[in-house]
């Protein structure tokens, strides 16, 4: 099924009994909707690897890139993420946090890409894509996508829009221990972020922000706790 086959009730539906009732097939509903599989690494060498800033930046999303690149599989790499509208550093942008961190840990310059202006997963997308169409033709590179296990699927959706789905893209999530699939219905308030993220994608879809993408099928049939 896909992401626009959903409809608000059900998936309103799946976090309260998630949430209220210990739903184990609902909050698996809700794991089908907002997490990808496989994404721990990347099958092929990319040419480029775009970490999105955000709350888990650093280390978790920067750490993935580091790691990636050291094994040979990003050619460069491009931090994005200006002063976000949560961040309370109000100076420094999301991207200059991130390169720094790179070159601690011995990145060549020559290969970390400055993206600072971007305030939202649109914009990072937007701001990114322009920055690799100044040199390459992106029908002809393989992306990376870098970033929380939760936010993959919005981030490939949306990529996949901003390409006219025509370059090779590849999601790459990376763990902070709280957002996890392993992890996130371990505490009310991640709960609350990734049911926020699951209405996120249904919306999206349905407006047309990104890329109709391919679900696993969920249990339809409401099976309540006692």
């Amino acid at each position: 099924m896909k992401l626009s086959d959903l409809k608000l009730s059900e998936v309103l539906s799946y976090a309260f009994e998630s949430l209220v009732l210990g739903n184990p097939d609902a909050r698996e509903n809700i794991e089908k909707i907002v997490y990808t599989k496989n994404t721990d690494t990347l099958p092929v060498t990319c040419d480029v690897g775009i970490v999105f800033g955000g709350f888990s930046m650093i280390p978790h999303r920067v750490e993935k890139a580091e790691r990636l690149y050291k094994e040979g599989l990003l050619e460069k790499i491009i931090v994005t993420g200006g002063i976000g509208y949560l961040s309370k550093d109000r100076v420094t942008p999301e991207a200059v946090k991130m390169q720094d961190y790179l070159f601690e840990k011995g990145i060549p310059k020559k290969d970390i890409l400055l993206e600072d202006k971007a305030r939202s997963t649109f914009e990072n997308i937007k701001y990114s894509l322009e920055l690799i169409k100044e040199k390459c033709d992106l029908e002809k590179m393989k992306l990376a996508l870098i970033t929380s296990d939760f936010h993959l699927r919005r981030c490939t959706g949306m990529t996949l829009m901003a390409t006219n789905n025509k370059t090779d893209i590849f999601g790459c999530g990376a763990k902070d221990g709280i957002t996890d699939i392993e992890s996130w219905y371990t505490s009310t308030s991640t709960q609350i972020t990734i049911y926020h993220e699951a209405l996120n994608l249904r919306y999206y879809t349905k407006h047309g922000d990104m890329c109709d993408l391919e679900i696993d099928d969920l249990k339809r049939k409401r099976i309540r706790s006692k």
